[in-house]
């Protein structure tokens, strides 16, 4: 795992995908959310990479559309797939 800045973003991120991961580039939405989240329920976004630790779930790097060019970490209970 390759965690970097790159110009022209905010956060650090990777553009590797974790195994049976959602593929980076597709489309998501936020279903689900802890009380101190700041992205509400309904949100979309774009998968930029993800990762994935033993047992644990996997996580995604994602680009908010109404945060363009930050990455975000997102955990996998909280976004689905859009079709």
């Amino acid at each position: 795992m390759h965690l970097r800045t790159e110009e022209g973003w905010a956060g650090v991120f990777t553009r590797e995908q974790a195994p049976d991961a959602i593929e980076n580039g597709a489309r998501v939405i936020k279903v689900k959310k802890d009380p101190d989240d700041a992205r509400p329920i309904g949100t979309r976004g774009r998968v930029l990479g993800s990762i994935k630790v033993g047992d644990m779930p996997t996580g995604y790097f994602i680009e908010w559309d109404d945060q363009r060019r930050c990455a975000v970490f997102c955990i996998d209970w909280k976004i689905e797939r859009l079709q």
